[in-house]
């Protein structure tokens, strides 16, 4: 399960490094919010914040790159 999600995170990552700088990719960080839940919250760059479910921080680096790249850019 969890080489799915690093699959899907390298391929997004692919797009991510084209809009960044490698200290905004250093930065940006996911913390687990809820035990048990799965709760993650991701904080990217320039105050990007996406908070939601995922089966594992890779699925949760994935969904706050995602989220960044279609609603936190410009």
């Amino acid at each position: 399960m969890h080489s799915f999600c690093r699959s899907i995170l390298k391929e997004c990552m692919k797009d991510v490094r084209k809009h960044t700088t490698v200290e905004e990719r250093k930065r940006a960080y996911v913390m687990e919010v809820s035990l048990g839940h799965k709760s993650y919250a991701f904080y990217g760059p320039e105050d990007f914040y996406w908070y939601g479910q995922a089966c594992c921080a890779w699925h949760a680096r994935f969904n706050g790159w995602h989220a960044w790249m279609r609603y936190g850019r410009d």
